[in-house]
């Protein structure tokens, strides 16, 4: 036997023991839900022996999972695994970046399995060399392995403005939502599949053994196209905003304007309010994806001022009004006016037959006449088209050239 043989055993060995290290428990299924369930992880990284941080990793993990919390379940469209449910599989542990990434992430889905969540969500701060900084997001797909991950990189901060600007999670989130968000699609529509309760004389082992079937045929259904196509996430290159080997797109932030921290979409024209899509139940987190890409495909078109979906649940908050209870289109566009805006955009997702049909209207606020007004239908199991034809419903709803 080689000494070569002996040092690669011992390294393996010592890998295997590093693996088991994080122990990891399991917890009975939960309560099951249209929302995709995300189980959300924040981790420090200082690469070199230089560099500190101004506050604690226990501080920053707490602070920004609280951030990234905020802004996921503000969206509708995600369940947050709880602490107690993290406390109950982990304890009083935790796992840095090497500990979650290696082994293909074989970590992450541990813990993410553990939790019977669909996503794990990894934030990451880290100094690197050349003292530069960066905020990174992982996504990945307990189902079927696939992750999503974007960089924002600091590199000429001037002294005492810190590692960056307040309102990084949220351009974070935002960008990676932009990559993700066929893939998110994906996992709305099949878990709209199940029921959202548990029917009398059914357990939730056998819910959950559902879900897995369904995941499993959409990871051999993913397979399969891989193996069709070249994936093009495996392209290593080196220009910022292009995919890397790891499948994040870098963002040199240095290079970027300030719109990214916007805190309202910028715009010029007349204001506009683009109401969430409204559905039944099991579909809600399937229209708030749509909802969000309609959003950001009208926004493009710079013809309006879009009115920051905050800002009108905060005002719907303060007016007690909730989307779902709508009774008729001049409650949608007394809201409107509330808001100053101009025109509004309201529309439904429902299924229809073996299908799914979107619809969607753009109305005067002043006259409530209807602007301009579209639809897109797509078969089950094709939900992807729906993304696919969202620009051209954009463009019809914005009446652009």
């Amino acid at each position: 036997m080689s000494r070569y043989f002996v040092i690669g055993v011992s390294l393996m060995a010592l890998l295997l023991a590093a693996c088991s290290s994080i122990k990891v428990a399991t917890i009975p299924p939960p309560p099951s839900t249209a929302k995709v369930r995300i189980y959300v992880e924040a981790v420090s990284t200082i690469i070199g022996s230089k560099g500190r941080w101004g506050i604690s990793a226990e501080d920053f993990s707490d602070k920004q999972i609280r951030n990234i919390e905020r802004i996921l379940q503000q969206s509708g469209i995600f369940e947050v695994v709880n602490d107690d449910d993290v406390g109950a599989v982990l304890g009083e542990q935790q796992p840095t970046r090497w500990d979650l990434e290696q082994n293909n992430w074989a970590l992450a889905h541990r813990i993410t399995d553990a939790l019977h969540a669909d996503y794990a969500l990894i934030l990451e701060r880290g100094k690197g060399k050349n003292s530069g900084s960066f905020f990174e997001t992982v996504l990945i797909n307990a189902a079927t392995g696939k992750r999503f991950g974007v960089s924002l990189q600091f590199f000429n901060r001037a002294k005492g403005e810190g590692a960056w600007p307040s309102g990084t999670p949220t351009v974070a989130y935002r960008e990676l939502f932009k990559d993700a968000k066929g893939d998110l699609l994906n996992t709305a529509v099949r878990k709209s599949m199940l029921p959202t309760s548990t029917p009398p004389g059914t357990t939730r082992t056998k819910r959950a053994e559902k879900e897995k079937s369904l995941a499993l045929k959409e990871k051999e259904s993913t397979e399969r196209k891989r193996a069709e196509t070249v994936d093009d996430t495996k392209t290593t290159v080196s220009v910022k905003d292009q995919k890397t080997e790891t499948g994040s797109r870098i963002i040199n932030m240095d290079d970027q304007d300030s719109g990214l921290f916007e805190t309202a979409p910028a715009g010029t024209g007349e204001r506009l309010v683009v109401y969430d899509l409204e559905a039944v139940e099991n579909l809600k987190p399937t229209a708030l994806i749509l909802s969000e890409c309609l959003r950001e495909e009208l926004f493009k078109f710079r013809r309006f001022s879009l009115v920051n979906r905050e800002n009108l649940l905060q005002l719907m908050d303060e007016l007690k009004f909730h989307q779902s209870g709508f009774v008729d289109e001049k409650q949608a566009v007394q809201l409107g006016k509330g808001m100053a805006a101009n025109q509004v955009v309201t529309g439904r997702l429902g299924p229809l037959g073996g299908s799914y049909l979107l619809q969607a209207k753009r109305i005067d606020v002043q006259s409530l006449g209807t602007k301009a007004l579209g639809s897109l239908k797509c078969k089950q199991g094709e939900e992807e088209l729906l993304l696919e034809q969202l620009p051209a419903l954009a463009k019809k709803l914005a009446e652009a050239p």
